[in-house]
Formats: C-alpha cells, sequence, structure tokens
C-alpha cells in the first residue's frame, strides 16, 4: 500500500521538483491532507469509518460528547425510550423548537454544535441512554508515511488534486486543470467501486403503467 512518502514523491516527480526547489515536505503533506479531506467531502460514507457509540446523559446535562473526529452523524437513538431524535441544522430550527433554552424534558431533538458535541433538545429531565452511529473523519496523513484510509487501488486521486492544488499555488491555471480532471474521474471509479454495485436482496421495482 503506497504511503504518504510515496504519494508525495510521486507529486514531487511529476511536478518536476524532486529537490524541493519550490515546494518543501511539508508543502506537499499539506497538499496531500487537503486532497484526503476533499475525497471525504465528495464520498463522506465510507463503511470503514462508520462506528458507534452507547452513552447515559444525566438530568440537567444539555450536552453529549461522541468520538473525537466526527464527521457524520446517521443516526442518534434514545435507547430508553426506543425513539428516534430528529437533527436540528439551524438555528432558526432551534429557536422554533425551544423558546426557552433552559426548557427540560424528554429530549426530542439534538444539534451537532462541534466536532465531537451534541446538545440535546430539551434538556434532559432524567437519566437517558443513546446510541449513535457516525462516520470518523480521516485521520490527516503524516511526514512520518501513515497510509491513506482508501482502498490503495484509488490513492491516484490523492495525488492528481494534490498536483491541481500546487499549480492552482503557482499561478499555473493551464497546467492545474488537468489534475482536477483526472481527479473528478477517479472520484467517479471509486464511487462506483463503493456504491456502484446493487446489494440490495430487494427486487428491482420496474414501472409498468404505461
Amino acid at each position: 500500500m503506497p504511503t504518504t512518502t510515496q504519494l508525495r514523491d510521486r507529486c514531487k516527480t511529476r511536478f518536476a521538483d524532486t529537490t524541493n526547489a519550490v515546494l518543501s515536505n511539508q508543502n506537499w503533506l499539506d497538499y496531500l491532507n487537503d486532497a484526503y479531506r476533499w475525497v471525504q467531502s465528495e464520498l463522506p460514507f465510507f463503511e470503514q469509518m462508520q462506528t458507534y457509540t452507547t452513552m447515559d446523559c444525566a438530568a440537567a446535562n444539555r450536552y453529549l460528547y461522541i468520538g473525537t473526529d466526527v464527521y457524520n452523524i446517521t443516526m442518534a437513538l434514545d435507547t430508553t425510550n426506543d425513539v428516534l431524535l430528529e437533527p436540528v441544522t439551524d438555528r432558526s430550527a432551534h429557536r422554533r423548537i425551544l423558546t426557552d433554552r433552559d426548557e427540560q424534558g424528554t429530549p426530542r431533538w439534538y444539534k451537532w454544535t462541534g466536532p465531537n458535541q451534541i446538545e440535546l433538545i430539551p434538556v434532559p429531565d432524567a437519566v437517558y441512554s443513546y446510541y449513535f452511529e457516525y462516520f470518523d473523519t480521516f485521520i490527516d496523513l503524516t511526514l512520518a508515511g501513515s497510509d491513506p484510509q482508501i482502498p490503495s487501488q484509488h490513492h491516484g486521486i490523492i495525488v492528481e488534486y494534490a498536483l491541481y492544488l500546487a499549480y492552482l499555488d503557482d499561478d499555473d491555471v493551464g497546467a492545474s486543470k488537468p489534475h482536477l480532471d483526472a481527479a473528478n474521474r477517479a472520484l467517479v471509479a471509486l464511487r462506483t467501486d463503493m456504491y456502484g454495485a446493487n446489494t440490495s436482496k430487494n427486487p428491482q421495482i420496474v414501472d409498468d403503467w404505461f
């Protein structure tokens, strides 16, 4: 599996800067990590990054903390009452739901307020138990040579997008565009590998009303 060091060296060779005359190793690491985050933003649901946790929340405690680098919360379940909590996505919705922020009761909503912080709405009036499913954020690549957490056959996406960023910062838009195009094509291939196969056991539904 290619390491960060190998991906960086591929970038340096293709950028014709193997001696770091233009960009340092740290520069390349920053580009690679930016590219890595772009991949996750475009395809956030990597199965290997999915995890879950269970926890209790005491009365009058409005916040829960799950994981350390949560990328996307996909389920919040009140296991005490066997009820799914609904997400609140913006401040205006929050105000419509709850005019008194300190009101207590059985939480029915949650608001993701930080990298790992969830606010329960209303504030719990008793001890409740919760189950959360979520996706972790990719762990940043390091100069020591960590491995990207996507299949190795798709690591070229990271290289192409890193080169796109490098040329863009070098004010060479003409040279940057082919790398962005290549990264997008590679992204389609990764998306197909991840989501393209129909693994559902349900039969395909075909409209025949016409």
